[in-house]
This record gives C-alpha cells, structure tokens and sequence, in this order.
C-alpha cells in the first residue's frame, strides 16, 4: 500500500533525484551545476503528467548522471539523441524490443552497472575529513539495515550535529 511503498520512496527520490544528482553535478560540470528547485520542479512535473495517463512514477537519477557522463556524454544533447533513439527503437520494434531486452545478457549490464557505480563513487574522493565520511557510512549502513527514510533521518540528524559543532568526528589538531 501507501505506507510501504509510496512512503519510503518519498526521501529516495528527494536524495537521489533532487540532492545527489545537484551535488553530482556540481563534480562532473562545476561550470553549470544544476539547481535543486529546477530539478524538484521538473520532477513533480513529470509525474504530475505521466502518473495520470498511466505512466509509472520516474525521476532523474544520480545514478544514470553517473554513467551517461562515464560514457561519454558531456551535454543536453545526448540525451535528446539518447531519448530520440529509444523512442524510435520503442516504435519501430514495439513488443519485440522487450523480448531482445529480456535476452541481454546480465553479464554485460553488470560490468556497465560496475563502471556507472564506479563513477558515482569518485565523487567521495574529495572527502578530506572524517566527518563528511562518517555520515556517509553511517547512512548507508542504516538504510541497509533497517530502512531508506530511517537512513535518511539519522544521516540528516549527523550532518547538522556536525555542521553545528554539537558532535565531532575529526581529531583536534596537534600543537
């Protein structure tokens, strides 16, 4: 129902869609980042128009800005050239394209998976103290072990305990 899945989608496609997908940005095109009200606009527009007519929720993820920059897309255009060629390919090939794709060996999706993820993880490389690290662990193994928007909660919790200096991670420096 609502509750088990409406619900824990809701901080997902806040951090994923709207967050991460801004803070990526800002690594991979530091020259033009995107703006998070843009991206939540854009969003809501989406599913405020498809879910009607049928369609199924979507949001742009970090994930997929990862791995199209991984692979070589550098502007707005690609993904015009990307969504025309799905497009066509949906049109021309109709059902059959879902047979070929359910056929697509799961190997191969997993090494362009490995890469893709690989790309989204480089952007912890610039984390210079443990503060920022730790609340990254400390979401994650949350989320793992108990849920999304719990995860979600206690990482937001950590970063403005340690925004606000109520809680330290890192060591003092030595004199």
């Amino acid at each position: 129902g609502i509750l088990q899945g409406a619900v824990p989608q809701i901080p997902l496609t806040v951090l994923n869609s709207v967050i991460a997908i801004c803070v990526l940005s800002v690594d991979l095109f530091p020259r033009s980042p995107l703006k998070p009200g843009r991206v939540a606009l854009s969003v809501a527009v989406i599913n405020l128009i498809t879910c009607p007519l049928g369609g199924m929720p979507l949001c742009h993820g970090s994930g997929g800005l990862a791995a199209q920059h991984r692979f070589g897309a550098r502007t707005g255009g690609s993904m015009v050239v990307l969504g025309a060629a799905n497009m066509a390919l949906a049109l021309a090939l109709g059902g059959s394209l879902l047979a070929w794709m359910q056929s697509y060996p799961q190997s191969v999706l997993g090494v362009l998976l490995l890469f893709s993820g690989m790309e989204l993880a480089m952007v912890c490389r610039d984390q210079h103290s443990r503060g920022p690290f730790f609340v990254m662990v400390l979401t994650t193994g949350t989320c793992i072990a108990v849920n999304t928007a719990i995860g979600f909660v206690v990482g937001w919790i950590m970063a403005a305990l340690l925004a606000r200096g109520i809680f330290r991670i890192d060591r003092p420096p030595t004199t």
